[in-house]
């Protein structure tokens, strides 16, 4: 996890060296946790060709080993679909996201909601507002039913500036949930 925090504070080429390490040496039971921030790192540094090779890593994963409540069908999809858009490949993004959705049961909340958000990622870049303004709403719904406020605000950072309506219902929605949230 050292790996997807340096990604995480900027340092992509160090936690992609460190990503690579822990995946070269993970057993193969757990090697498909360490893919998915790897996945997602070359991605970010715009490395196609290894972002292809981490996700075909991931399926295979998926395929040997029943997928895991952290690595499964679901999971991967939405790396692959992030990284397609990251790494410039919108068409290829668009045929991910149209495509039937991997059963979500066992999914935790947190990977819907996201999903959702990437989903719409792909259709705002793709100029269908309407499917991107959908994908959102159903995000907030998630996060919130599931009391995610972190969801909400993923959301929120995805309307702002193309949808404000979605803002605000990602506001109210906050709002809702801070009510009934205990304090901290």
């Amino acid at each position: 996890m050292h790996g997807n925090e340096l990604r995480k504070i900027g340092k992509k080429f160090a936690g992609a060296a460190r990503l690579q390490r822990a995946a070269d040496v993970a057993p193969a039971s757990d090697r498909g946790a360490v893919l998915i921030p790897l996945a997602r790192t070359l991605a970010e540094l715009g490395d196609a060709e290894q972002f292809d090779t981490a996700i075909f890593d991931l399926k295979r994963f998926v395929d040997s080993h029943h997928g895991t409540p952290l690595v499964n069908s679901f999971v991967v999809r939405e790396v692959h679909l992030r990284g397609s858009l990251v790494t410039g490949r919108l068409h290829a993004a668009m045929r991910l996201a149209e495509a039937d959705i991997p059963d979500a049961t066992g999914v935790a909340p947190q990977w819907q909601t996201i999903e959702r958000v990437t989903v719409a990622e792909v259709f705002r870049a793709s100029g269908d507002e309407s499917a991107a303004s959908e994908a959102l709403l159903q995000s907030i719904a998630t996060a919130e039913s599931t009391r995610l406020p972190h969801q909400i605000q993923r959301a929120m950072r995805a309307a702002r500036g193309f949808f404000p309506e979605i803002e605000a219902v990602g506001a109210a929605a906050l709002r809702r949930l801070h009510l009934t949230l205990p304090a901290a």
